[in-house]
């Protein structure tokens, strides 16, 4: 299964079984679904990923960021209050972003070594 196949499965699985127990979200959310089972974690530690693994050992796992739905902030613009979107968590991503980041890559690397034996 190549990467693009997980990605459009790991978002099918997202949008069919998942989403609707996630949306809408007052925080950011990151995700890890194995495609094989619709297993699916909430990482919010460093041992979720590990515990999705050990149950299951033969998955095909896809990441997904569920971001927050924006806050609406009023501010003047030419003399006029307007209604802008705005991201408060913008800046928290890249921190969120590395966990699923670093798993996906340890994931990778059992693939291989797996491939390789």
């Amino acid at each position: 299964m190549t990467p693009e196949e997980v990605g459009k499965l790991g978002n099918a699985i997202y949008e069919k079984k998942i989403r609707h127990q996630i949306e809408p979200v007052e925080c950011a959310v990151s995700l890890l679904i194995d495609v094989h089972s619709g297993d699916w974690v909430v990482p919010d530690d460093d041992d979720a990923g590990d515990k999705l693994r050990e149950r299951r050992p033969n998955g095909r796992f896809y990441g997904k960021w569920v971001p927050p739905p924006p806050q609406i902030k009023e501010v003047e613009f030419n003399g006029e209050i307007v209604q802008v979107p705005f991201d408060p968590y913008y800046f928290r991503r890249p921190r969120i972003a590395f966990g699923i980041e670093k798993m996906m890559r340890d994931l990778a690397a059992e693939d291989q070594a797996a491939q390789s034996d």
